[in-house]
């Protein structure tokens, strides 16, 4: 197989499997100038410097002739100016090339693609871009690519000629001249609405990105892209450890395919409007006038209205249905023929469905064997990881399921009393855990398909968020009784040791473990603990140190929330 000749800029960061993946492609094509640029590990996240040492290892795999160039950086960039900065790197050592970045995994007949079409474009100024992805799959085109004014990132191709107008800090914005100018070149008012809020965003730097910037600039100067006739770019980022694809399942991920050779080129410079109608945003956005008027609106009856008479304004002016909660029956292992009583239409409820709910947890309990064994559930919500558990405790395991929230505790209750295999096996509780028997300050909401009863907490907790934005959320301060873990069998008659201790108490962590150091010197359990914020994580881990316990960081949110696993060392 002959050498690319074309050079590749290889951007990657924390995923390991997703570029060991991505590279082999890049390893079949054997390109003559190979480009390696990886961000440094976050400073919040201790497991990044041995993803990021890993994903470095992989260059090594280079074993064909190729002049290898490196850029690994000490400390994080982030989206913004890690892939700016590698990109401008790039460029200043090539005049074309084509870049990659570590979650899209290419068909081999992408790099031969690029190629072409960059040799074949390389005069033509109003070509700024190619892409390898194309949004409708395989379209039954007469030619072997078309043109779009919008173009794809997940794996493409450019000029320095081109790069070179880049500005990070989107200055063009800044003129209303230059908007109208970007407006007419789009000549789409739905389009139009959408991506001017995005490129206000990204201009006022409430958008860690970098491709705004990019997109507007070709706009701005008239410039198109080219769209292959058929997609040859499998996207393999989104994911929980993903910056900005988070979800599991989404009408972008499309099978790569083979485009065909010898291609045949498209005599007409001109824009599809079709593919670009596809590009439009699912939910049509409201102008800039109607947002500035629907902004007002929201401030002016958060200013003078009582709380609910807001919040139904709010959601009156945000247009989304009501929450219809209905019974869901899950469909895989072990969560099977399980019913759960939710509105699937929300965040969290497609994830129960579709199994990615905290499926590292599952995972490691399954790992780690938990059948016949003892859990205590506290922070239950309305009872997924206590119907989990009690999956996999089986028949002769227990689940002690603790939930403070009223409304959440009666959802728990109805959800495990339409799970009759599991009634024998779970007992739950309207009780927070704490570090004191009485009762406490607790903050809540009930609005459970919104997701926002599940970050109830009571009043002396080290919480995630501001206390003000809770309060803007639409949560309000009740009383709710506490116990100590220490206490179970004194006030509870709970005398079953835990084998397990799942905390997730919404910044309350070091209070509840403060009230059950018998408990883990004697009982030695192991804990999975939701943590929300460094000081609670500095707290937390200073504890069970001197109580024996080893810390290790199981899993990490995209939002910067921590899960730890702690076992006793004695």
């Amino acid at each position: 197989m002959k050498n690319l000749k074309t050079p590749i800029l290889f951007i990657a960061f924390n995923r390991p499997d997703a570029t060991k993946e991505v590279f082999a492609e890049i390893r079949k094509a054997r390109p003559e100038k190979l480009f390696f640029a990886v961000d440094g590990p976050r400073p919040y996240r201790i497991d990044d410097i041995e993803k990021c040492r890993r994903v470095r290892e992989i260059i090594k795999g280079v074993d064909w002739p190729c002049v290898v160039q490196t850029l690994f950086r000490d400390t994080n960039l982030g989206c913004k100016h890690g892939a700016t900065t590698a990109i401008t790197w790039f460029f200043e050592n090539v005049e074309e090339g084509i870049i990659i970045e570590d979650d899209c995994v290419p068909d081999s007949s992408f790099f031969p693609f690029c190629t072409e079409m960059l040799e074949h474009f390389r005069h033509e100024n109003r070509v700024a871009m190619i892409c390898g992805y194309n949004i409708g799959g395989r379209t039954n085109l007469p030619y072997s690519y078309t043109f779009s004014r919008y173009g794809h990132l997940w794996g493409w191709a450019s000029w320095r000629r081109v790069w070179n107008q880049y500005d990070i800090n989107m200055e063009i914005w800044d003129d209303p001249r230059n908007r109208i100018r970007i407006k007419k070149a789009m000549d789409d008012r739905q389009q139009w609405n959408y991506r001017e809020w995005l490129y206000n965003e990204t201009y006022e730097g409430r958008k860690d990105t970098w491709d705004y910037q990019w997109e507007s600039y070709r706009l701005f100067h008239g410039q198109i892209c080219v769209i292959p006739a058929n997609n040859m770019i499998r996207n393999v980022g989104f994911g929980a450890d993903a910056t900005h694809t988070k979800q599991t399942k989404s009408h972008l991920i499309i099978p790569e395919t083979s485009i065909t050779f010898p291609l045949k080129h498209n005599p007409n410079l001109t824009v599809n409007d079709t593919y670009d109608r596809q590009l439009r945003p699912l939910i049509p956005a409201p102008s800039k006038h109607i947002r500035f008027l629907k902004a007002k609106i929201k401030s002016i009856t958060k200013d003078l209205a009582p709380p609910i008479i807001y919040k139904i304004v709010r959601s009156k002016l945000k247009g989304s249905a009501p929450s219809t909660p209905s019974w869901n029956t899950l469909e895989y292992e072990p969560m099977k023929n399980i019913k759960m009583f939710f509105d699937p239409r929300g965040s969290w409820q497609k994830k129960m469905i579709d199994g990615s709910y905290d499926k590292f947890m599952f995972d490691r309990l399954s790992a780690l064997g938990v059948t016949d064994k003892i859990l205590y559930d506290i922070g239950a919500h309305v009872g997924f990881h206590s119907l989990y558990f009690a999956r996999l405790v089986g028949k002769n395991g227990k689940v002690f399921a603790f939930e403070p929230n009223q409304k959440n505790f009666e959802r728990l209750n109805l959800i495990v009393e339409n799970n009759p295999e599991f009634k024998d096996r779970i007992t739950t509780f309207n009780i927070a855990i704490s570090d004191r028997y009485g009762t406490e300050e607790f903050n809540l909401s009930n609005d459970i398909e919104g997701g926002r009863s599940s970050g109830n907490f009571i009043g002396r907790a080290d919480t995630h968020m501001h206390r003000s934005t809770y309060k803007d959320k639409g949560f309000y301060t009740t009383t709710v009784q506490t116990i100590p873990i220490d206490m179970f069998a004194e006030k509870l008659n709970l005398k079953d040791a835990p084998h397990v201790i799942k905390l997730d108490v919404e910044g309350a962590e070091y209070l509840a473990l403060s009230g059950a150091q018998n408990t883990l010197l004697s009982k030695k359990p192991i804990l999975i603990i939701e943590i929300h914020s460094m000081l609670n994580m500095f707290n937390v881990v200073t504890l069970l140190s001197s109580l024996s316990y080893e810390c290790t960081i199981a899993h990490i949110e995209g939002n910067g929330v921590c899960y730890i696993e702690a076992q006793s060392k004695k």
